[in-house]
């Protein structure tokens, strides 16, 4: 009898953090895609099917149903953006206009006149409460052609993220700074850090997963917050560290980060 009374206790206990984590929510649903690669093939972009929102209809349609691949469509008439491509959703209940490529790969795949080189690759959805929705893809083109598609992002001016790792480490920024010499830059910097400094590197490597957390769509509805930005971000870690907490500590406790970016900016308290 009390084998039994705690096979039953342990079964309760084990269905509440099922439960607490989500994974018996039926309010949330993942599907993951994976795809083999053609011989000669790789991995060139990937992310976020824009524009979802506005087909909320057809694209819930698309998730919902069986047999699931994405295709791509120029949009030339587009009077917003000449390089829109839109994603095609195929399914077994047909064909769904379900949303864009994102417009700055929009642009890169027009400038490099790759469109009909790069093949579609449907890698993840995940659907919310209220019928929230993402569809994440991947691109996949010839080895051959690889070099051709980087180096147009390459010769593009570094963005705030790609600039985030030269000022935590303050490396001077070189002016009109591009995406290529960031990387190399960063990758330069890097090895010295491993050979020279692990302890400072594995503090940068605790503060970027935090970083990376607070992106994350699905911890960030979890602890109840709204997209902060960078800088948004990095003052509340300042300020959480001048009170004795280490990047590592917060990097495990990513609520307590929250809780500090709620105090300094309630706007960004998600509402359920």
């Amino acid at each position: 009898m009390m084998i039994i009374l705690i096979a039953f206790l342990i079964i309760i206990v084990l269905y509440s953090l099922l439960k607490k984590s989500n994974a018996l929510d039926p309010s949330k649903k993942i599907q993951k895609f994976n795809y083999e690669m053609p011989n000669d093939f790789t991995c060139c972009a990937g992310g976020l099917v824009a524009g979802v929102y506005f087909r909320k209809n057809a694209a819930l349609k698309f998730s919902n149903s069986d047999n699931l691949s994405i295709e791509l469509e120029l949009e030339p008439q587009n009077e917003e953006d000449k390089n829109a491509i839109k994603v095609i959703g195929v399914s077994s209940s047909g064909r769904s206009f379900i949303g864009y490529i994102p417009k700055e790969l929009a642009a890169q795949i027009a400038e490099t006149k790759l469109f009909e080189s790069i093949q579609p690759r449907l890698t993840r959805i995940y659907q919310g409460k209220n019928d929230y929705l993402e569809i994440y893809f991947d691109l996949i083109i010839q080895k051959s052609l690889k070099p051709l598609f980087k180096a147009y992002i390459d010769n593009q001016k570094a963005d705030a993220s790609e600039k985030e790792f030269l000022k935590y480490f303050n490396i001077p920024i070189p002016k009109g700074l591009t995406k290529g010499t960031a990387k190399a830059l960063k990758k330069q910097h890097l090895r010295i850090l491993k050979k020279e400094n692990p302890e400072l590197l594995k503090e940068y490597d605790d503060y970027n997963l935090i970083i990376n957390d607070l992106n994350d769509v699905y911890l960030r509805e979890e602890i109840g917050i709204k997209k902060p930005t960078q800088k948004i971000i990095a003052t509340a870690l300042l300020e959480l560290k001048s009170e004795g907490k280490s990047y590592e500590y917060l990097s495990e406790n990513i609520d307590q980060v929250a809780n500090k970016i709620i105090a300094n900016h309630p706007e960004l308290k998600r509402l359920n």
